[in-house]
């Protein structure tokens, strides 16, 4: 999907429902994700099915709330907290 198309689509839902209410769902979303995410650890779950749709839900609002937020910064941290990892890690 095009990076302008998402951008379409971003637009749109904050049009549409608001950013705070956006915010609330991406908060739902990275809820059900986690909650999905526990079920396999804890082995109550069948498929793998569940949690890629609630894995792929997260993302797209993760993406949303990068856009209404700053890309820019959430790079400049996410590479910052990356090379710390690394370096924790031993990863050159």
């Amino acid at each position: 999907m095009k990076n302008n198309y998402k951008t379409k689509i971003f637009i749109s839902a904050s049009k549409h429902w608001g950013q705070t209410k956006q915010m609330i769902a991406a908060a739902e979303e990275f809820s059900e994700a986690s909650a999905a995410l526990l079920r396999v650890v804890n082995e109550k779950v069948e498929s793998f099915h569940e949690v890629i749709e609630e894995l792929a839900d997260a993302e797209i609002m993760c993406e949303q709330m990068r856009y209404y937020f700053s890309e820019v910064e959430i790079d400049r941290v996410k590479k910052m907290k990356l090379e710390k990892l690394a370096e924790k890690l031993g990863v050159k």
